[in-house]
């Protein structure tokens, strides 16, 4: 059987954006974050060490990267009380462009 998680960021805000993580047909852990700039950057995690995760834009990722403002790395930091740490970098025109730093806590 098949599972993902949907993760939503900023809801019912003009900002709200919408990430699934699951594994692919080989069993590999990959995302597709449906970001409020209208794209779908699709990410594969490439390591996970010391309670981080990080996914880097996956090669069939649909994205033009040359031309396209969009969310390139994703680094998750799993806090010792729950918190994950969102560290994101999005690249626009080829290069990095920006940071954005995201911590999600426990709701008690």
């Amino acid at each position: 059987s098949r599972s993902a998680v949907v993760e939503t960021l900023f809801p019912g805000t003009p900002s709200e954006m919408t990430t699934v993580y699951h594994d692919d047909s080989e069993g590999n852990l990959v995302m597709t974050h449906y970001c409020n700039v209208r794209n779908q950057p699709k990410m594969e995690l490439v390591s996970f060490a010391n309670n981080q995760l990080r996914f880097e834009l996956a090669e069939d990722a649909d994205i033009d990267t040359a031309h396209e403002h969009h969310a390139h790395e994703l680094t998750i930091t799993v806090g010792d009380d729950g918190s994950l740490q969102h560290d994101w970098t999005n690249h626009n025109m080829g290069q990095a462009a920006d940071l954005r730093n995201i911590k999600l806590v426990r709701m008690e």
